[in-house]
């Protein structure tokens, strides 16, 4: 009993995770409650229960845009998504893809997030952070740190919020 009730709690969130990745666009929570809702029949505070789990895991994060806040997946989103993105039904997946008129998966944007460190001679350690869409660097920055706890530091809050680092580097150098 409690085995198929765990196994049920582990596919709607890899739903959540799978809808969030293949949206074409940034999904606000409405926009997100409403499709999985549509598409899987799930009532709206499960899902909400899932997208709070998520969030506390680390696993998405919330990336305020014009004061509408949208999800994005972390590493480790993506990572559960590559080992057990399978478990989703076909049928599932079909829904959800034709909800945004993707025609499939292979097409969708596969986006990772690296970050890696490299020690110096002199005791410091340069931190590479890279974002990299179907196999093309897309975004990289070399830092130079003095110690490997801030380069352990500076790797964990790059993994766990990729886009909003990202987003924030960009902002300042492009003004809207």
């Amino acid at each position: 009993m409690f085995q198929n009730q765990t196994e049920d709690i582990a596919l709607n969130k890899l739903i959540i995770l799978f809808t969030i990745n293949v949206s074409p666009n940034p999904l606000y929570k409405e926009k997100l409650m409403e499709t999985l809702m549509t598409i899987n029949d799930t009532n709206y505070f499960l899902l909400q229960q899932y997208l709070s789990e998520l969030i506390h895991s680390k696993m998405i994060s919330q990336v305020e845009d014009e004061n509408l806040i949208h999800y994005i997946l972390n590493k480790k989103a993506v990572e559960a998504l590559e080992h057990f993105g399978f478990k989703i039904p076909e049928d599932i997946m079909t829904k959800i893809k034709k909800h945004f008129n993707i025609q499939s998966v292979s097409e969708s944007i596969k986006t990772t997030v690296e970050s890696t460190t490299y020690p110096k001679d002199n005791g410091e350690y340069n931190v590479n952070l890279k974002i990299i869409e179907n196999g093309d660097t897309i975004f990289s920055l070399y830092i130079s740190v003095p110690n490997k706890s801030q380069s352990d530091e500076l790797c964990r809050l790059w993994e766990d919020s990729p886009d909003y680092y990202f987003k924030s580097i960009l902002d300042l150098f492009i003004k809207s």
